[in-house]
């Protein structure tokens, strides 16, 4: 089966002045080269072969150029899931200002991966060294199982009822992660964000 490879790489990559992407010697460029731009809007993508090659292969290692369609669709996937991570771990209001600094700095030029850690890490104020190593320089992925959850609901008199709920959460992966966990009610919702190393079990 395939699947066009358009929407999930402009979900991430077309966001408001992030108009560049992870490429060649680490670095992220904005492309205007014609063959890559067709590659991208008109890739009919081999779901198998973009999977083995996130298993095989790098991010940093990946270049553009020695195979175009593969190269926007692993893009689509890993680094979607590499933007989306950030994003959630520094938080929205830190991503906000990273985008917003890298087009200042940065607008119709080039920037190093480097310069976007040191960035992420200066407008968060938090280590974002193994996020970057990971998603970038590892094959290796976190993988989250809820293990197990209950609700209690606790005894009281004269109030609405209230529930104590428990979820264990486990990353079944030898990779360090973060996971938002949140529990909904029919008024309001509970969210805890938590960073799991590799076969880590956190009990919430």
């Amino acid at each position: 089966e395939t699947v066009t490879g358009s929407r999930p790489f402009a979900s991430v990559y077309m966001m408001t002045n992030f108009q560049q992407v992870l490429g060649q010697g680490i670095q992220a460029r904005f492309s205007r080269n014609s063959s890559w731009q067709e590659a991208f809007y008109n890739a009919s993508m081999d779901i198998d072969k973009v999977y083995r090659t996130i298993n095989d292969t790098p991010l940093a290692e990946m270049k553009p150029e020695d195979d175009p369609e593969l190269f926007y669709n692993v893009m689509g996937h890993k680094g979607r899931g590499f933007v989306v991570t950030l994003r959630e771990f520094i938080g929205d209001e830190a991503f906000r200002e990273l985008v917003n600094s890298l087009v200042e700095r940065h607008q119709y030029g080039q920037y190093t991966m480097e310069d976007l850690r040191s960035l992420a890490a200066e407008v968060s104020g938090q280590d974002v060294d193994w996020l970057f190593e990971q998603w970038t320089h590892s094959t290796a992925l976190p993988g989250y199982r809820i293990r197990e959850s209950e609700a209690y609901r606790i005894a009281t008199e004269g109030e609405a009822p209230q529930y104590q709920v428990r979820v264990e959460l486990a990353n079944e992966e030898d990779a360090a992660g973060f996971a938002i966990l949140t529990v909904e009610t029919r008024e309001d919702e509970v969210e805890r964000r938590l960073r799991l190393d590799g076969l880590q079990t956190v009990e919430v």
